[in-house]
């Protein structure tokens, strides 16, 4: 008899929609222990991710900040 075992990698951050230190509006990788503020903080799953990446109303800007994570900003606050 035959086994194949499958390894499944665990995501160890999640994606939190919240508005950046100038108000812009974001989606952040953040870690699986981070608490978001219920009052204007969000947790999204990446589908919603890629559809609104998808979609273009957001873009990648993680080669743009400083972040430990991937970043992406609302189309209309990037300019």
């Amino acid at each position: 008899m035959r086994y194949v075992i499958y390894m499944i990698k665990t995501k160890k951050t999640k994606l939190l929609l919240t508005t950046s230190a100038d108000n812009d509006v974001i989606i952040a990788e953040v870690s699986q222990s981070h608490k978001a503020d219920e009052r204007k903080e969000y947790f999204i799953s990446q589908a919603t991710l890629e559809c609104n990446l998808n979609s273009g109303n957001f873009i990648d800007i993680s080669d743009k900040v400083d972040w430990d994570g991937k970043i992406y900003i609302l189309s209309d606050d990037s300019n």
